[in-house]
């Protein structure tokens, strides 16, 4: 009868698959590697000072971690440190469209769900301002 039963589909207990328990393992081991590097910049920036450039690849690490705020705050000080730095502005812009764009994401599902007979794209032209002719 094979993998898939009696009836030629998939039974409903089938086990995990192995490339799901690879996928598993190997996203595992990544942010293990991704704590590993934090830490290694931790260290580095309390033996050394904080460059922009450690604080950098902190910020990296979190938002590779998904976490965008922690990664702003040592963006934040990477850009007191050195104002002109372009890695560090460059780290802020792809943060902050991510932040906005969860929070833009949030609001317009409150207002679909509160407002359910709203027409969403009046309010996004609302959002987009007006339009000169």
């Amino acid at each position: 009868m094979g993998k898939h039963g009696a009836g030629g589909r998939e039974s409903a207990g089938s086990v995990l698959h192995i490339p799901g328990l690879f996928f598993l393992f190997f996203l595992f081991t990544c942010c293990l590697l991704i704590l590993s590097f934090i830490y290694t910049f931790q260290e580095l920036a309390d033996k050394y000072n904080e460059t922009p450039l450690l604080l950098n690849g902190m910020a990296a690490c979190k938002m590779l971690l998904g976490q965008f705020e922690d990664a702003e705050k040592y963006l934040l000080k990477a850009l007191a440190a050195n104002s002109t730095d372009v890695q560090t502005l460059q780290n802020l812009v792809v943060c902050s469209q991510v932040i906005i764009f969860f929070l833009f994401t949030f609001f317009l599902n409150c207002l679909q769900q509160f407002y359910a007979r709203a027409n969403i794209a009046e309010v996004l032209g609302v959002l987009a301002g007006p339009v000169l002719t």
